[in-house]
């Protein structure tokens, strides 16, 4: 599917992606099990979803979301949603800007929930004065979970320079006022350049407690350490935690490995 303006959803569906279509519509296209919704650099992202009623999930199934101007998803609202099987790739932000989640942004209200299961996050990135989770963005919800998500190069070009990677983090997932669970995943390739304010692959900020990571790998992420004039922590590491207070079980890391090129920070940033 070709699209020129995001598609918009403000009432709860299932939507699945790869059938073969016509007399054979209930039966999977071998040959390529999956729909692509290709904003072309065209239109800003693939889907615009504000439904409501946390209650019930919006569900995307076998759906590739891609060459979004600004990211390739983007949720607001009270609803939940549940994505199986999904890719978000190669959604580069043109210009500059603020803008934050490249693949997707994500955001909820009280009781909203947010879930992926073996979906992909690839090649999300782009120039951009500021932004935050090149992967994914996540922002209030209840829980957000992730199982078996693959994060790969994601975030900014080498090629940028200071001034464009100033204030950037979390080139795989930011989230914030959002507990995250993340099993069986796999961070690999994610990249920052040095510059102040810049750092982690994955970042954790606000009302995260209870967040946990298990058998979860971090691979070849590249995350230099930086000044940060604007800010008396650096954003460093593969993970790092911010908290405004002490949260009882603010972060578990259960048979996680990391294997990143982490400059002269440390793997994990509490």
């Amino acid at each position: 599917y070709s699209l020129e303006v995001p598609v918009g959803l403000s009432t709860r569906m299932t939507i699945l992606g790869g059938y073969k279509g016509g007399e054979k519509d209930d039966e999977l296209d071998e040959t390529s099990p999956e729909s692509v919704f290709d904003c072309q650099e065209t239109a800003d992202e693939a889907f615009n979803m504000t439904t409501r009623y946390a209650g019930a999930f919006t569900r995307f199934e076998r759906c590739v979301f891609t060459r979004g101007k600004i990211r390739g998803f983007l949720k607001t609202g009270s609803g939940s949603v549940r994505f199986v099987k999904c890719r978000f790739a190669n959604n580069v932000m043109q210009g500059t800007g603020e803008q934050h989640g490249r693949g997707g942004s994500f955001s909820g209200e009280t009781g909203s929930q947010l879930a992926f299961e073996d979906c992909e996050f690839s090649g999300n990135g782009g120039l951009s004065v500021r932004g935050y989770g090149y992967g994914a963005y996540v922002y209030n919800f209840a829980r957000a979970t992730f199982d078996g998500c693959l994060f790969i190069t994601n975030g900014l070009d080498w090629a940028a320079s200071a001034n464009d990677a100033t204030h950037v983090a979390g080139s795989g997932l930011w989230a914030e006022y959002a507990p995250v669970v993340l099993r069986n995943c796999r961070f690999v390739a994610n990249r920052i350049p040095a510059s102040d304010g810049s750092g982690a692959c994955v970042l954790l900020r606000h009302g995260c407690g209870g967040s946990a990571m298990t058998n979860c790998a971090f691979v070849a992420n590249s995350d230099f350490r930086c000044a940060d004039t604007w800010n008396p922590v650096n954003r460093t590491g593969a993970v790092a935690v911010f908290m405004r207070k002490v949260a009882p079980s603010a972060a578990f890391f259960r048979k996680s490995r990391m294997f990143s090129r982490l400059g002269w920070c440390s793997a994990m940033k509490l």
